[in-house]
């Protein structure tokens, strides 16, 4: 399926999705964004047409979309609105090489090339091969935990891009557990795990503005590798969460931080 170039009316219902569109070049063409939609700037000011998990039927029909992109997630809420005639186009975006398949697929339904994108990653991907292996087993954080003593972490489990781009950048991931689902970790399983670098990706939406050497204090005296040879890391640059093609900036610092 592809689009004339002149009558796109498109509405992404993850954050990620905008991107993608608006780095095709289409973002002229969006007329409705999913919550938390924040890069580029403008898509802040359309029309939202709901969460994450949540997009509004009532919204996206009244916005007279030609097409709604989501994710594997949103498979049967795209299912109804096929049945009503909206075109639909669904993505994955789970591992660096399904970004790059999902990037390729709404470049060729929009009438756009894929190739600068695609580019960019691939160039990031082989300057990440080049990095020296090590066994260094690297943990990631979903936001920042400011007690690990006591608060329970979300972190990067094997079916994700952060896999992905650890091995990229030859470091092993802490969590090597065959997992389905949101991997959950506790104190007594941090110390079980006994990462060499934990990165905590810290988000604005989560966690505000974090008192990062109050942070940093909590984990220097866990009896972990990490702590004892002061390989905390926050990180907190607004791509480092969203699998769109900026996923290339997110394996360069990736790999920068996992060298130190």
């Amino acid at each position: 399926m592809t689009l004339s170039l002149w009558s796109q009316r498109i509405i992404t219902l993850s954050p990620s999705l905008s991107e993608i569109v608006s780095g095709l070049g289409k973002e002229r063409d969006l007329v409705g964004v999913s919550a938390f939609a924040s890069y580029p700037k403008s898509v802040t000011k359309l029309p939202q047409v709901g969460g994450y998990f949540s997009p509004s039927l009532e919204v996206i029909i009244s916005l007279r979309p030609t097409l709604v992109i989501g994710q594997d997630h949103h498979q049967a809420f795209l299912d109804k609105l096929k049945v009503m005639g909206v075109p639909v186009l669904v993505t994955k975006l789970n591992s660096l090489k399904e970004i790059q398949q999902s990037i390729q697929s709404i470049a060729k339904t929009i009438n756009e090339s894929a190739e600068t994108l695609l580019t960019e990653i691939q160039k990031a991907l082989k300057k990440a091969h080049q990095t020296p292996k090590q066994r260094k087993k690297i943990l990631i954080t979903y936001g920042v935990i400011k007690n690990p003593k006591r608060d329970t972490m979300f972190i990067a489990g094997k079916s994700t891009f952060f896999q992905d781009i650890i091995h990229a950048c030859g470091a092993q991931n802490a969590f090597s557990e065959s997992f389905i689902g949101q991997p959950r970790l506790r104190f007594e399983n941090l110390i079980a795990i006994n990462p060499d670098q934990v990165i905590m990706l810290s988000s604005v939406l989560t966690d505000g503005k974090p008192d990062q050497k109050a942070v940093l204090n909590a984990w220097s005296t866990l009896p972990i590798h990490a702590s004892k040879t002061d390989n905390i890391h926050i990180l907190d640059d607004d791509y480092l969460l969203i699998p769109s093609h900026r996923v290339a900036q997110t394996i360069t610092k990736l790999c920068e931080t996992i060298q130190k």
